[in-house]
C-alpha cells in the first residue's frame, strides 16, 4: 500500500471527548465492515488521532457521534470515503521487494513469449491490486516496457486502491526527488521528466510509461469489483496483514478467479497462502502459481466476510425488533428500536432520525396539499412533516442532528381519478421541504413504476426497500385512493423480490 501518512499536528485542538472503549469498539467494527481491516487494541491511538480531524471537519463533539454519522450514510458518501482514506496505512517504493520484478523478467515474460511463438497472444496483463501512490504499478510498467519495447507487444497494467487520496497522487505521476533517489540514473533518465518552475525538485513519469497504467478505485469488500478479464500476474503485497483469516481466505479466492491459467500471485514477505494449497503452488520468495488442478474450477467468487458478517448481524437484529405498520395519514416515532413498515404507491414516506439520540420515525403522505382544503390533515405534506419532526424531538431528538430518507412517488395513479402528476408533486415536495428545513436527505428512492414496501429501523436509520411485484401495482394504487385500507391484504401473498438497503 503507500507512503506512511504524516501524524496529526500535536498543536491541533483535541476533540471535546476522548475515545472511550465503547467508541473504539464501534469504530473498529465500522472500519472492518467498510474495508475488511481488522484493528487490534494497539491501533487505538492511531485511530483516535486520525479520526480526530474528521470530528473537527464535521463539527462533532465525540467519536460516538461521528460513528453514528458515518453509519447513517450510503457507502459512496464523501464522508465514508474520507474515513476510509484516513485509516488506511500506505507504504511503498519503486522496485520494493525487487525479486518479484526479477521474476517477471526471468520467468513470466519468457513464458509468455514462448506461448506467443506457439500462437498465443502478444499481450501481457498485470494488476497492482493495492497500488497506493503508484510506485508499484509504474515499476511494473518500467519492467514490462524495458522487456517488450519494440517487439509489438501490448502492455496493460491495472492499478487499484481503496484510498482516493493516494490514487489522485498516483494518477498525477509526480514524485519528489527523494522518492527516485534510489533508482539508477539511467532508469530515471529513461522513464522520468525533471520538473521545472513550481515542480522543481520533482520528477514526473514520462507519458509513454503512464499510458500503460489505468488507475481505478476498488474496495475489496465490494460485492462487484468491475474488474474484467484475467491477469498474467497479480501483485497483492502487504495487504492481508490487516485482515483476519476469514477475510484473507475470501480475498485470495476472488483473486484466484482473476488469474490466467498459468498466472502468478505475488504477496508480501510476512504473508502466506498455506491454507489455500489446493489453489496455489508456492514458489520461492513469496511467489505463488495457480495450480493446474484448480484451473477448471468454475465456482463463483465468495462474498467478502466483513459485508457478510454485517448483513448477518443486521438481519439478526432486525428480526428481533418490535414492528409497527402505518398507512396513509399516520405518523409514528419512538425512542425504542422499532421496525416501521408501510406500503407506497404514489404516496411518499419520509423517515427521520437522530443518529446520536437514536430516535426516529416515519410518516405516510398522500399529497403535498389537500385538494379540498384539509390543510391540517396528517394525510398531507406540510402538516405531516411538522408532526413527524415534533414527534421525534419530543422523544429526545434534536432538530440540528436530524437525517432523512424518502421513498415512494411511483407512477401508479394515472389509471384512476387522482391526477397522474401526484407522484411528481410528492417527490418534489419532500425534497424541497427537507432542503428548506436544512435536514439532509441522505437516501431516497423516488419515482419508478412499482409500488414499494419500506421497513425503517428507527434507532439506526437503516431502510430496507423492495418493489411490490406483479399485478399488485394497480391494487396498491386503488388502495391508496381509499386511504390505504386494502394495501396490506393485496401484498401479503406475492413472492418476495430483491430488497435494497438504504
Amino acid at each position: 500500500m503507500s507512503p506512511t501518512r504524516p501524524e496529526l499536528n500535536p498543536d491541533s485542538p483535541a476533540p471535546q471527548g476522548q475515545l472511550s472503549d465503547a467508541e473504539f469498539d464501534s469504530l473498529r467494527t465500522l472500519i472492518y465492515e467498510l474495508t475488511g481491516i481488522s484493528l487490534n487494541d494497539s491501533k487505538r491511538s492511531l485511530v483516535e488521532g486520525r479520526v480526530a480531524r474528521r470530528l473537527r471537519a464535521n463539527d462533532l463533539a465525540s467519536y460516538g457521534e461521528y460513528c453514528e454519522l458515518v453509519r447513517s450514510l450510503p457507502a459512496e458518501a464523501e464522508e465514508v470515503v474520507e474515513l476510509i482514506n484516513c485509516v488506511t496505512t500506505n507504504k511503498t517504493d519503486f522496485f520494493r521487494e525487487p525479486h518479484h520484478f526479477e521474476f517477471l523478467r526471468t520467468r513470466l515474460f519468457p513464458e509468455l513469449e514462448a506461448r506467443a511463438r506457439k500462437g498465443g497472444p502478444r499481450h501481457v496483463r498485470l494488476w497492482s491490486a493495492a497500488c497506493s501512490s503508484g510506485e508499484e504499478p509504474y515499476t511494473l510498467a518500467m519492467t514490462a516496457f524495458e522487456h517488450f519495447a519494440g517487439k509489438g507487444w501490448r502492455i496493460e497494467i491495472l492499478a487499484t486502491d481503496i484510498d482516493t487520496d493516494v490514487l489522485a497522487r498516483a494518477k498525477a505521476g509526480v514524485y519528489p526527488t527523494e522518492r527516485v533517489d534510489g533508482l539508477p540514473s539511467e532508469t530515471v533518465r529513461r522513464h522520468f521528466l525533471r520538473g521545472k518552475g513550481r515542480w522543481a525538485g520533482h520528477y514526473k513519469v514520462r507519458p509513454e510509461l503512464a499510458q500503460l497504467v489505468r488507475f481505478e478505485r476498488l474496495n475489496f469488500m465490494d460485492d462487484e469489483w468491475g474488474v474484467e478479464g484475467r491477469f498474467d500476474a497479480i501483485f497483492c503485497r502487504n495487504v492481508v496483514i490487516y485482515f483476519d483469516r476469514r477475510t484473507q481466505d475470501a480475498l485470495f479466492r476472488r483473486l484466484h478467479t482473476h488469474l490466467a491459467d498459468e498466472g502468478y500471485l505475488m504477496i508480501g514477505h510476512s504473508e502466506n497462502l498455506h491454507f489455500l494449497a489446493e489453489l496455489f503452488e508456492p514458489l520461492p520468495k513469496t511467489v505463488h502459481k495457480k495450480r493446474a488442478a484448480s484451473r477448471g474450477l468454475a465456482t463463483p467468487p465468495p462474498a467478502m466476510p466483513a459485508r457478510v458478517l454485517a448483513a448477518e448481524a443486521r438481519n439478526a437484529s432486525s428480526a428481533q425488533l418490535p414492528r409497527r405498520s402505518i398507512t396513509i395519514g399516520e405518523v409514528f416515532a419512538t425512542q425504542t428500536p422499532t421496525v416501521v413498515r408501510t406500503l407506497l404507491g404514489s404516496c411518499v414516506a419520509a423517515c427521520l432520525w437522530d443518529p446520536i439520540a437514536r430516535v426516529g420515525g416515519m410518516n405516510h403522505i398522500l399529497l403535498p396539499t389537500a385538494p379540498g382544503g384539509e390543510e391540517h390533515s396528517s394525510r398531507f405534506g406540510v402538516h405531516a412533516m411538522e408532526l413527524l419532526i415534533n414527534a421525534v424531538m419530543q422523544r429526545g431528538g434534536e432538530r440540528r442532528r436530524l437525517r432523512a430518507k424518502a421513498f415512494g412517488a411511483a407512477h401508479v395513479l394515472s389509471q384512476i381519478s387522482l391526477s397522474g402528476s401526484a407522484s411528481e408533486r410528492n417527490a418534489a415536495f419532500v425534497k424541497q421541504f427537507l432542503e428548506r428545513e436544512s435536514i439532509p436527505l441522505i437516501g431516497a428512492r423516488l419515482g419508478g413504476n412499482a409500488p414499494l414496501e419500506v421497513l425503517f429501523q428507527t434507532h439506526d436509520g437503516k431502510a430496507f426497500v423492495r418493489p411490490v411485484p406483479g399485478n399488485a401495482s394497480a391494487d396498491v394504487a386503488h388502495s391508496e385512493h381509499q386511504y390505504g385500507e386494502q394495501i396490506v391484504r393485496n401484498t401479503r401473498t406475492v413472492a418476495e423480490p430483491d430488497i435494497t438497503l438504504f
